[in-house]
């Protein structure tokens, strides 16, 4: 490569439903040590009618369904242009991580949508997505894929924990391999509560605060089988459905809001402490949204011997789209973005589809 740096987008959009994280990052490779500079970062809100589209796109038709991945792929590609026409960017491509319908690896199935097709032609801008199907092919759970990144770009830390739509880790084992795995439902569960007392999330945790945990709940929440398994494992919004999200609501009939989220916060909290502490991990990166939740954080600190260390503001909001950046960078310079020893697949492999831009 010619150039001391590229200029690569990243875009990510998570379980959670905040909107569409954009990053440009500037990667560099100096005598084969990378690194990283942040250029520019915006999230876009989804509107109402966008957010509920996108929260109940797993009931769709096959035709609805493939009209929204098609319209999501014009959107993404007109938030590019205007992104990049905004802060003067030139990149040289962007990883899309796609918005996930279906993740049942167990059946050979992740579906992320967006076309990347329509991304490439609105944006002008050469794309590489769709990351987790070869490596669900191969055997792997498609996920997580960010600590690629946590190794790459983070390596002062012993664990990477993520408080996204669904909690997920990574960490050096003690023979410094990267081991990762979901952990357990998080903001996904909060952020539905929060929003039937007309909030989209539950501030700093103080709907949580208010309330008292309930015995009966946190067993329900705490006890499936899921947790004592031993990973690669991953979670999609399937697990949060038929594991969680009836517990949940089954709880209205005899308890408050208040406590059903102080509840929640607990089995998360009790759940991500549990993992931590069988890591053995004495400092761990907490970045994602859930880190804004003070209430969620107390707890976790309590539950667990790590010390937990919050990110820089644009670490908590934009890790997540800076590794899908990288990953394309990998992509294209055919280099190893997926490691089996977080998936479980078969072999590390460079993942993720080139779509050429179009004008």
């Amino acid at each position: 490569m010619a150039e001391s740096f590229i200029d690569v987008l990243g875009l990510m959009s998570g379980t959670s439903l905040d909107g569409l994280d954009l990053v440009c990052v500037r990667f560099s490779n100096e005598s084969g040590q990378l690194s990283h500079q942040l250029l520019a970062s915006e999230t876009i809100p989804y509107s109402a009618d966008r957010r509920l589209t996108l929260q109940n796109a797993h009931h769709l038709s096959g035709e609805a369904l493939s009209l929204l991945h098609v319209d999501l792929g014009q959107y993404f590609g007109a938030a590019i242009r205007s992104f990049c026409d905004r802060a003067q960017l030139k990149p040289a491509y962007a990883g899309s991580h796609g918005h996930t319908v279906f993740h049942q690896p167990e059946n050979g199935l992740t579906l992320q949508i967006g076309d990347p097709f329509h991304m490439a032609v609105q944006s002008q801008v050469t794309i590489v997505s769709q990351f987790r199907a070869m490596d669900v092919a191969m055997g792997g759970q498609g996920a997580p894929l960010v600590p690629i990144a946590d190794a790459l770009l983070y390596p002062q830390y012993d664990a990477c924990l993520n408080l996204g739509g669904i909690a997920n880790v990574s960490y050096r084992s003690n023979d410094q391999e990267r081991l990762a795995s979901d952990i357990c439902i998080c903001n996904m569960a909060l952020n539905m509560l929060a929003q039937r007392t007309g909030q989209e999330y539950d501030a700093q945790g103080a709907i949580a605060s208010a309330g008292k945990v309930d015995a009966t709940l946190l067993e329900l929440l705490t006890k499936d089988p899921f947790y004592s398994m031993d990973g690669p494992k991953s979670l999609g919004k399937e697990f949060f459905e038929s594991h969680v999200s009836p517990h949940l609501l089954a709880s209205f009939d005899r308890i408050s809001l208040q406590d059903i989220m102080c509840t929640a916060v607990e089995y998360m909290a009790i759940v991500i402490g549990h993992t931590l502490n069988s890591i053995g991990c004495a400092h761990t990166l907490v970045t994602g949204g859930g880190a804004y939740n003070d209430h969620l954080m107390q707890r976790m600190q309590f539950h667990t011997t790590s010390n937990l260390i919050i990110g820089n503001s644009k670490e908590v909001e934009f890790k997540e789209a800076i590794a899908f950046a990288l990953l394309a960078y990998l992509r294209m310079e055919g280099k190893i973005n997926v490691l089996r020893s977080v998936t479980g697949a078969s072999r590390d492999h460079s993942a993720g589809v080139i779509y050429p831009a179009m004008a």
